[in-house]
């Protein structure tokens, strides 16, 4: 992409490429989210390194009907949100406004309509690696697992502070969820138990994905920043600037890049385990 620095530099052990333009001055003021009180869990930061300026500081659900076997042709009720295909490609999962969600089989027959996230927006859907369950993450903050084959909510998991923009799962099972404060949230998926909060991104935070073999994980947002983190310690292991605020994040099937699109048009790739681009 134009204008790319590939010259990279070293800030107290976490690489990062020089000349990455400052961040914007935000126009809002937000209060950065921080762990509950008393919080045994742990935190990871990325503390020493030179970073853009900060923008100043400042459930449960049911399942409506079974409707096995419905024809698909009605839409959501609302616009569409997120969207996901099951490891099998044989169910697409979407969620929409007023948290609304659909199991739809390849067959083109919807399986199961949803109603979740006190009726508020879904702003992401994943499923888990055995096709088992669908994953859902809202502007309620919550998280929440569905059983795909009966459509029963088995676990709402808590932990982000406001509401949410992202969502990610791992090929063993963990779950992470970021929105609109600085905290990535991860989760073990299936006992609901917050495993880690990591903390290093200096504004909200779009978009999320682990790598394919769930050693890293990925994440990127207004801070034009896309942080590389080490899922096991929950240390970053590389932030990497762009010259736009990030939408979406994605690793390539191999694991060996990474990618960020970004406001302004561009898609980024880096090499995942060094960040040359």
């Amino acid at each position: 992409a134009a204008g790319l620095v590939t010259a990279c530099t070293v800030l107290e052990g976490v690489p990062r490429f020089a000349g990455a333009a400052p961040a914007p001055a935000a126009a809002r003021a937000y209060t950065a989210g921080a762990g509950a009180a008393g919080s045994a869990h742990p935190e990871a930061s990325l503390q020493g390194v030179a970073r853009p300026a900060a923008p100043p500081s400042a459930k449960t659900a049911k399942a409506s009907s079974a409707d096995f076997g419905a024809a698909s042709a009605k839409p959501h009720w609302r616009g569409v949100k997120a969207r996901a295909l099951d490891p099998a490609s044989q169910l697409i999962a979407t969620g929409g406004e007023g948290g609304q969600l659909r199991l739809i089989g390849a067959d083109g027959q919807r399986r199961l309509n949803l109603d979740g996230h006190h009726r508020q927006d879904v702003a992401g859907v994943a499923f888990t690696a055995d096709g088992a369950h669908m994953v859902s993450i809202g502007r309620d903050s919550t998280v929440q697992v569905w059983n795909v084959n009966t459509g029963q909510q088995e676990r709402t998991l808590e932990g982000l502070e406001h509401p949410a923009r992202a969502l990610a799962v791992s090929s063993g099972g963990l779950i992470a969820g970021a929105g609109e404060e600085t905290r990535v949230v991860i989760w073990d998926g299936a006992s609901g138990q917050m495993q880690k909060i990591l903390r290093g991104h200096q504004d909200f935070v779009n978009g999320l994905d682990f790598s394919p073999d769930g050693a890293k994980l990925a994440s990127g947002g207004q801070d034009r920043s896309l942080i590389v983190w080490d899922v096991a310690s929950g240390q970053p292991l590389m932030a990497l600037p762009c010259q736009a605020e990030i939408n979406a994040v994605r690793f390539s099937p191999d694991g060996q890049q990474v990618a960020a699109a970004t406001t302004d048009g561009n898609v980024l790739v880096w090499d995942a385990a060094q960040g040359g681009s």
